[in-house]
Formats: C-alpha cells, sequence, structure tokens
C-alpha cells in the first residue's frame, strides 16, 4: 500500500518530527510512504538518511501570516491562478506514483487534500493544532479547507480538545490518536532533581505569544527573588514573532534580569534539558503537547497550564504541576512550592517519567496502520 504524506513545511517542526517518528515505526514490508513538501528544508536530510523517497512541489500554507511581506507573498501563492497550478502540479506526482491514500499531515495547508480529491484518492486530514488560538493564524480561503476537511475520507485530530474544536466541520467521526514519539531518542536517565546549588528551568517552544514565554520570564523573577538559591531559566525555540521576541528582550533588558538566557534553536536539546529540573508548558492552547512529553521523558518534573490538550497528558499531583494559564503569579506558587518539597516533586517527576514511555512510536504507528488499513477495506 503506498501512502503519500503531505507536509504543510519542510522544517523540523512538532508537525514534521510527529511525521519522522510515524515513519520510523511503519512496516515498510506493508507500507511505501512517499512524502510531498514544498521546500527542500531541515526535513528532506531526515527523508534522505531513511531511504524514503519525496518530491518538491511549490505550495503555500493555508493560513496568514503576522509579517506584512510574507503575507504578501502567501496571499499571492493562494490566489486561484497559482493555487491551481500547485495542486495540479501535485496531481501529477500522486498519479505518477500510483498512490492509494494521501496523508495530510497537518491543516494548516490543504494543496495535498485538494489533489486528492480531485483524482479520487481517499485521503485523511491529521489535526495537530487549533490555528487560531496556538498559532494565531486565519485561513486565507476558510471555506475551501473547511470544504476539505469536510469530504476528507477519515479525520485524526491529536488531542480531544482538537476534536471538539473542529467536530462540527467534519463530518466524520474525528478519531483521537495521541502523537506517538521515537522515545529512545528523548530517554534520559532518570535521576533527582532539586539537589543542587542550583535550580534550572526550561520552555521549549517557537517565541509566540500563545507559548507564554512572557509568563514564564514574570514568575522566574518572582521566583528568584523569593529564594536564596540561583534559578536559571533557558528558553529555546525559534521566533515566530519577532515583536514578541522584542518585547521579550526588552523586558529582560529592562529589569536587569540576568538569569533568564534565549538559546539559539536546534533541534538537540539533550544537553539543556540534562541538567534542567523543571520542564514548562505555558501555551494557552497547546493541541497536545509533544514537548510535554519530552520533557518527561527527560526526567524533569513538567509543569503546565491547565488548558487544552497539556491537561490530557499532565494529571496535577500525581505525573506533574498545573497551574491557570496566563496567571503567572500562581505559577511561581507552584514552582516554590516544588523547590521547596524536593521529595514530593521527585516523585512526581518519576511517575510522569514512567508514564511518558507509553507514548512510544510504535503503538502510534500500529493505530495509524489501523487506519490505512480500514480504508482500503
Amino acid at each position: 500500500m503506498k501512502i503519500c504524506y503531505v507536509t504543510h513545511l519542510s522544517k523540523l517542526s512538532g508537525a514534521a518530527n510527529s511525521l519522522l517518528d510515524l515513519l520510523d515505526a511503519l512496516d515498510f514490508d506493508e507500507y511505501e510512504p512517499f512524502v510531498i513538501t514544498n521546500t527542500k528544508g531541515a526535513l528532506v536530510p531526515e527523508l534522505e538518511k531513511r531511504g524514503i523517497r519525496y518530491a518538491i512541489v511549490p505550495y503555500a500554507p493555508a493560513t496568514n501570516s503576522d509579517d506584512m511581506v510574507k503575507n504578501i507573498g502567501k496571499r499571492a501563492m493562494n490566489t486561484n491562478v497559482l493555487n491551481f497550478l500547485s495542486v495540479k502540479a501535485i496531481e501529477q506526482v500522486l498519479k505518477k506514483e500510483k498512490i492509494d491514500i494521501v496523508h495530510n499531515n497537518s491543516y494548516l495547508s490543504g494543496a495535498g487534500m485538494e489533489a486528492a480529491r480531485n483524482l479520487g484518492i481517499p485521503y485523511i486530514c491529521h489535526l495537530r493544532e487549533f490555528i487560531w488560538e496556538d498559532h494565531h493564524r486565519t485561513f486565507i480561503n476558510k471555506t475551501l479547507m473547511h470544504e476539505l476537511l469536510y469530504d476528507a475520507d477519515r479525520v485524526i485530530a491529536v488531542s480531544e480538545s482538537v476534536k471538539e474544536k473542529f467536530a462540527n466541520i467534519s463530518r466524520k467521526e474525528i478519531e483521537v490518536i495521541h502523537d506517538g514519539i521515537k522515545t529512545s531518542e528523548y530517554l534520559l536517565p532518570e535521576r533527582e532533581i532539586l539537589n543542587g546549588k542550583q535550580i534550572n528551568i526550561v520552555l521549549v517552544g517557537r517565541v509566540a505569544p500563545g507559548k507564554g514565554q512572557m509568563d514564564a520570564i514574570r514568575a522566574i523573577r518572582i521566583v528568584s527573588n523569593s529564594t536564596d538559591i540561583p534559578v536559571f531559566l533557558h528558553l529555546c525555540g525559534n521566533i515566530g514573532d519577532k515583536r514578541y521576541f522584542n518585547r521579550m528582550r526588552d523586558y529582560i533588558e529592562n529589569h536587569k534580569i540576568g538569569y533568564v538566557t534565549i538559546h539559539d534553536f536546534t533541534n538537540d536539546l539533550t544537553q539543556i534539558r540534562g541538567i534542567s529540573d523543571i520542564g514548562l508548558t505555558c501555551s494557552k492552547s497547546e493541541a497536545l503537547g509533544r514537548v510535554t512529553i519530552e520533557n518527561m521523558l527527560s526526567s524533569m518534573l513538567v509543569v503546565g497550564a491547565d488548558t487544552c490538550g497539556t491537561t490530557e497528558i499532565i494529571r496535577d499531583g500525581e505525573n506533574g504541576l498545573l497551574y491557570p494559564a496566563g496567571d503567572y503569579h500562581t505559577l511561581a506558587e507552584v514552582i516554590m512550592q516544588a523547590i521547596e518539597n524536593p521529595e514530593n516533586s521527585n516523585r512526581i517527576r518519576a511517575a510522569g517519567y514512567a508514564e511518558a514511555v507509553s507514548y512510544d512510536n510504535k503503538e502510534y504507528a500500529r493505530k495509524i496502520a489501523e487506519v490505512y488499513r480500514s480504508m482500503m477495506r
């Protein structure tokens, strides 16, 4: 069975990493994967490393941009004429490769689904994001994107929260399948935390208002003024919103905060996670929380905002800690309680560490494969 995966970007985003984790566990004796992406980005060498064939076809993401120049380009690419050409180019690839199923890896792009629909090829719409709530984006052609979701043969959501968001658009029952992770790549030796001469806290994610970096900075400022133990915050992620990044940087400089480090974007966070005690997820609308699971696998105590997909992973006081989203004062209190009660914090950390292994990509691939089989029946 030949499956074509269509990405929304060629960057190693959360969606792209989830695709790679799926491909790493997929049975190649039963399924032949083929990938279509729109540029030769960081995803391509990863596909080549795995011996997976691909095609690069220029097509535009289906959403707008905060950057005025980028937004003009996106809208130009989404005009009827250019979108038509992009879809036709994808159709040619699908016909040449004799694809059985098209798996659209993210709802942030629709060209692959449109091509599949035109050719009568069954396709999956994989919902990995809320669009507005987490990315602060809107569809350039909302009507078309809703039609493509409505016409999908199967719809998969990464969490119950995402399913609920799109339930009234899909004519199919949306299936919830939590992303699987290649746990071996993130699993660090189990260790005790909060027992050193300093405390390291990490927040991984695209720098944008919805990810809550400012909440983390304000909370750590309160924590640092409340304890004699040096507390350091590490922010890791590419810049998604330049204005927000500048505001964040100005806040750090104006308040002379020397305990916050903004790291250059990197795909390998092993070193930073290996020295960190607490991993934060401050997103106000996290679709699932891949980063939360990665932090659990790194033997950190996870602290997250009590919204959306984060609450489907973290159970407060059992495998992590929760706080009201956007309330940095309470976030500071939760962190202080964790610091002052290291024995309880380590108990919770150990439970999260043990549970995170269940998000293995092999089980994820098995569930996705069953969707493929049922479609072909």
